[in-house]
């Protein structure tokens, strides 16, 4: 059998907030990339977008930086409060107008024999509250609308070609960095004040935009709003921007000179956003009750990601569900759902988290191998960084013996 591949995505900002973290600049990636290339990791998917901002340089997108906070990032009064002052003090430090970690990732993660992977958040212009793209300020006739009629904050919305122009061209700017492959993220769906983002029953409650609107009512006669928001002509017309933007998607990386394999993460019937009732406790901050959340009726109804259509075209070489699970829940049920959606057809990819003993590796490589998994990303790569020193050479120990054969 083959080896497992072993592969994790890495927040740049996530990993320089932590106390004591690294340097900013070409000395802090190095040591974020040695420390995951010593960990085991084969492939690291580098985050290309924090917030509604870039974190290489875009022309695009306007790279983040933390002293824009006080034009455009919102305390909102039982949503995210400020940060103290340790906090602050390193969030200030955080200027990617002045340094391209792309650029740095590439190369030093290839200099240490790694995989650096595009890890691109486009279905969100946003990332919490208050940092709407560019081009979302710029067009918000373009924003996802709720079947309600009311617009979304920040979300953009593939039923507009605009739209999907501009997302290929943040794609082919990432290209141009020489990254190993592309991620396409497609849980991660913007301001925490649009919770919920679904219904009761998981069904995406987005999607009522006026080109879909008018493509329902010239195609069946009908109004999007006089159909249930589970009927399936409803839920395959509204999908079917997003599965337009992933032929576009496809084509586009067939153009390169070189083979680019691409990834894209989506959700399962068991998966949820933000906070549900269930969850909450009488320690729950007062800011992470009030953020809300929903469950997902899987990939197409919960998410409109038409993962049977994506896999029946070879739009995507490889796909995995996140790891977020509501009561009942499982990441075996969650892969095996994979499984049926797409028919088998694609290489999947098994999620689980960076482990905190060597046996948490063993039992998922376990799993991973049982389901005939391909790949087993860990999430997320800083947090090697927040484990004691004896349960992570005992864990790495564990990844080396694995990659050794012995």
């Amino acid at each position: 059998m083959d080896r497992i591949t072993l592969s994790s995505p890495l927040t740049h900002s996530d990993w320089m907030l932590k106390k004591d973290g690294p340097a900013w600049g070409p000395a802090g990636v190095r040591h974020m990339l040695t420390r995951c290339r010593d960990f085991g990791f084969d492939k690291i998917f580098w985050r290309c977008y924090d917030c509604g901002r870039s974190t290489y340089h875009s022309t695009l997108i306007e790279p983040f930086r933390w002293s824009d906070h006080d034009e455009v990032y919102q305390y909102s009064p039982g949503y995210i409060p400020p940060p103290d002052a340790d906090t602050m003090a390193r969030c200030e430090r955080l200027d990617y107008y002045t340094f391209d970690t792309l650029q740095a990732a590439v190369e030093i993660g290839h200099e240490l024999g790694l995989e650096v992977h595009g890890w691109l958040s486009l279905n969100e212009d946003d990332h919490g509250l208050g940092w709407p793209s560019r081009f979302s300020r710029q067009h918000p006739e373009c924003r996802w609308v709720r079947r309600s009629g009311q617009p979304y904050r920040s979300q953009l919305s593939f039923a507009f070609p605009e739209v999907r122009q501009y997302k290929l061209g943040l794609v082919r700017e990432v290209l141009a960095y020489g990254v190993d492959g592309i991620f396409l993220d497609w849980i991660r769906t913007g301001d925490i004040r649009d919770n919920p983002q679904a219904d009761a029953d998981g069904n995406a409650d987005f999607g009522y935009e006026q080109p879909n609107l008018a493509a329902f009512r010239e195609t069946y006669g009908l109004e999007a709003r006089q159909v249930a928001p589970d009927d399936p002509r409803w839920v395959a017309l509204a999908a079917a921007p997003i599965t337009q933007f992933m032929r576009e998607f496809r084509d586009l990386l067939a153009s390169q000179p070189r083979p680019t394999p691409s990834a894209a993460m989506v959700q399962h019937p068991w998966a949820y956003r933000g906070v549900l009732p269930e969850q909450i406790t009488a320690d729950t901050p007062p800011w992470v009750v009030n953020m809300g959340g929903n469950r997902y009726a899987g990939s197409l109804r919960g998410l409109g990601c038409d993962i049977r259509t994506w896999a029946r075209e070879g739009l995507v070489d490889n796909l995995l569900v996140s790891g977020y699970y509501t009561a009942g829940g499982t990441p075996e049920m969650a892969y095996r759902y994979l499984v049926d959606e797409t028919e088998a057809r694609l290489p999947l990819t098994l999620y689980a988290w960076v482990p905190t003993k060597a046996s948490d590796f063993a039992r998922d490589l376990q799993l991973a191998e049982q389901l005939g998994a391909a790949e087993l990303l860990f999430w997320e790569a800083d947090y090697i960084d927040s484990r004691p020193a004896a349960d992570m050479e005992a864990i790495c120990a564990a990844i080396r013996a694995y990659r050794s054969g012995t």
